[in-house]
Formats: C-alpha cells, sequence, structure tokens
C-alpha cells in the first residue's frame, strides 16, 4: 500500500477482497519515458474469462501516462434479462424515440446517438439520460421520460460488443474501424479495399443510376447482442473520391441461418452521412454483412436497434 495512504483508505481498500483479484499480467520492469521506450506491451493470461474491472499496481512509485486494454467488450446479458427491460419487440414507442432526431439532421456530421458502452443504461428505460459525452454534431436534448430510450443502441459497435468477424478486402484500412465509437478522422481509420482491376474501359450506368461494374466487397460482423433494428447510418467522411457506388446489407440470426435482406442496394454519395430508416427487414438479427460495389471505403457504420432479450444465450 502506498505511504501515503489513510487509515480511512486501508480500510476502503479492504472492501474490495483483494484476495480475490486474479492476475493476468505478472510484475514486469518498466522502462523510462522517453520516445524509444515508452510503450510497452503485454500478453495476459489466456482465459475465456470476462473481466468487468482491472487494478493497476506500480512499485515502489511513479508514474504512468496511459494504460490501454485490448479486448473484446461484452454486453452484461444479466442486466439485459432485467425485468424492466420485458421482452416485447414492439417498436412502437421506439420509432417515437428515433424520430426526435429526423429533424435539421446535418448531413456530414454524427447524427447525435451516442454509443451506450454501459448496459446498465438499458435497465432504466423510463429514467432521463444526458449523456456524458457527445459526438461533433449532437444538438443538445434531454431524452423523453415517456419513451424506452434506454432500450435503443448501436448493436454493432465494439463498445456494445460489436466485432467484425470476417472479410473480403482490407487492403486500405480494416473493416473494424468502422464499428468505432468516435467519428472517422480520416480515410486511413475506416474500411478502404483496394481498387478492383476488372472495371471495363467504359462504364455503363443502369436506369436506376448504378454503375455496371462486376464484383463487390463485403465484411460481416456479429452484433454485440441479438436486436431488432430501427436505423442503420452509413457514413462516408472523408471518402470524396474513393466512396463506393453502392451498399446493401444483409441480416441473419444465428450461425447457421440463411442470409436475408436488410437494405437493398442503395447509392451512395462522397462525404456524406446517409440515414435508412425504411428497410427491408428489422430482424431480429445477431450477423449483418455489408456489401458494397464495386470497391472503396466508408468511415463508420451504426446499426441502431433494440435488445431482443429472447435470444441472448
Amino acid at each position: 500500500m502506498g505511504t501515503c495512504a489513510t487509515e480511512y483508505n486501508l480500510k476502503q481498500v479492504e472492501k474490495l477482497h483483494s484476495q480475490t483479484w486474479q492476475e493476468i499480467v505478472p510484475m514486469v520492469p518498466l522502462k523510462a519515458g522517453y520516445k524509444e521506450t515508452r510503450h510497452h506491451y503485454f500478453p495476459t493470461l489466456k482465459s475465456d474469462k470476462v473481466w468487468t474491472h482491472v487494478r493497476l499496481n506500480l512499485y515502489p512509485d511513479g508514474g504512468i501516462a496511459r494504460l490501454r486494454l485490448f479486448g473484446e467488450a461484452i454486453l452484461d446479458h444479466t442486466l439485459l434479462n432485467s425485468s424492466q427491460v420485458g421482452e416485447n419487440t414492439n417498436t412502437e414507442d421506439n420509432d417515437g424515440f428515433m424520430e426526435m432526431y429526423d429533424k435539421e439532421e446535418p448531413q456530414n456530421e454524427s447524427s447525435g446517438f451516442v454509443d451506450l458502452a454501459i448496459a446498465v443504461n438499458l435497465t432504466r428505460p423510463t429514467t432521463l439520460i444526458q449523456p456524458p459525452m457527445r459526438a461533433p454534431g449532437f444538438r443538445k436534448r434531454r431524452f423523453s421520460p415517456q419513451k424506452p430510450c434506454g432500450m435503443i443502441l448501436d448493436l454493432v459497435s465494439m463498445v456494445n460488443g460489436g466485432v467484425c468477424e470476417d472479410y473480403s478486402n482490407a487492403h486500405y484500412g480494416h473493416p473494424r474501424n468502422i464499428i468505432r465509437p468516435n467519428e472517422g478522422v480520416g480515410m486511413s481509420d475506416g474500411w478502404e479495399t483496394a481498387r478492383r482491376l476488372d472495371r471495363p474501359p467504359i462504364i455503363q450506368v443502369s436506369p436506376e443510376g448504378f454503375l455496371q461494374l462486376p464484383g463487390f466487397e463485403w465484411a460481416v460482423f456479429r452484433l454485440g447482442a441479438p436486436g431488432v433494428i430501427h436505423r442503420i447510418e452509413v457514413d462516408t467522411k472523408h471518402f470524396k473520391g474513393n466512396y463506393p457506388d453502392t451498399v446493401r446489407l444483409e441480416g441473419k440470426l444465428g450461425l447457421q441461418a440463411k442470409w436475408i435482406n436488410l437494405l437493398s442496394k442503395t447509392k451512395l454519395s462522397m462525404d456524406k452521412l446517409h440515414v435508412y430508416k425504411e428497410l427491408d427487414n428489422k430482424g431480429p438479427f445477431s450477423h449483418v454483412r455489408v456489401i458494397i460495389a464495386p470497391d472503396g471505403g466508408i468511415g463508420r457504420l451504426r446499426i441502431w436497434g433494440s435488445v431482443f432479450t429472447n435470444q441472448l444465450v
């Protein structure tokens, strides 16, 4: 214990039940904070156990600038199964909540939703929630207590347990980038594929306005929890000459299920936030496949929906 600990501090430490903490990284030496020596990477204990708290011990004293824990976020299903959440997938009230963001929506900024990284919010659907952080472009609002706002979250966000499981091409940027919680800061911060080399010398345009080009690229995402989807956002911010011509999404519930259409093929524009509320099928889904054609890059993907508690495992 540090030399400045008071009697009160010692009593508080006793409440932590330190004997139950499991060591995931043993004591290791650190180097000075120069550019060449300041970064330290340590493998952790190989385990499938889910951790909710981590304690950092330093000896004998001194300072640490940053701590990063690389892993996979897992939603607390015990909270999602709370009786306060319920198992009704009727989205009438949720649609009212979504309409709060339909007016005066900026085209090139975040729509204003905030990723709910703390699943406990899902157990308080009637509580006024003032988000602790707001993305650029977020207009200050309070959520209506009559709407089950706690049940709406970005199901694919990595902070809510979303994971990129497979993809066809990640030449310039990995598709896992597009489920980050922050707004994209550049093209390298998104998913961008290599240019296809089988383009014809003369490109034709279909009556619907789609470029008639061969091939496509895809990425598969496992949602943090199975859910009913109400709204999809595809952001091509920063992609001005290399955005895909079209995008479409498919979904399925379970690994063995067949892919079904979620969002039909639709045209994309450069450097713009695209919002889709009219969906072919709202699910519930556990996995989503994003298909872009013929190639290119997108900055962020948001899949706003409510957790389908009947499908929690």
